[in-house]
């Protein structure tokens, strides 16, 4: 509970109570539903928020797949190094919750794995059913 604040107003933190105005103003911004980038080339699974972005604001999700960006800046080195990478852009998602006997969560996690799986349909990548981990902690 902060001063001044209502308790019945939700506090906003992270990038979705950062963000939740701006798919309202027509620009886009990019959200890696992985929450870091692989570290082996492999597609982890997907954390929740921009799966909650969607379906509060009801803004549509252009799935990307950027294959390659294991290689730009190996564990360890503290510069990256050039190499190509491959940047594909699939058709937009619109996600809504079309089951409404489940509960948010569980909606929420359906859509990020929608949004995961096109991912991975463009770019072929191995899909592993863990979280992604830090360089420093490996997979999670």
């Amino acid at each position: 509970m902060h001063p001044g604040r209502p308790p019945s107003t939700p506090q906003r933190s992270g990038i979705a109570g950062r963000s939740r105005t701006r798919p309202d103003s027509g620009r886009a911004f990019g959200i890696y539903p992985e929450g870091t980038r692989s570290l082996d080339g492999r597609l982890y699974r997907g954390r929740t928020g921009v799966a909650w972005l969607a379906l509060a604001t009801g803004a549509p999700v252009m799935p990307v797949a950027l294959t390659g960006t294991e290689r730009l800046q190996l564990v360890g080195r503290r510069l990256p190094r050039y190499h190509r990478i491959a940047v594909e852009f699939g058709t937009p998602l619109r996600c809504t919750q079309s089951q409404p006997e489940m509960r948010p969560a569980q909606a929420r996690r359906a859509v990020t794995d929608r949004i995961v799986q096109a991912i991975g349909d463009l770019s072929g990548q191995e899909y592993v059913q863990v979280y992604g981990g830090t360089p420093e902690a490996g997979p999670e």
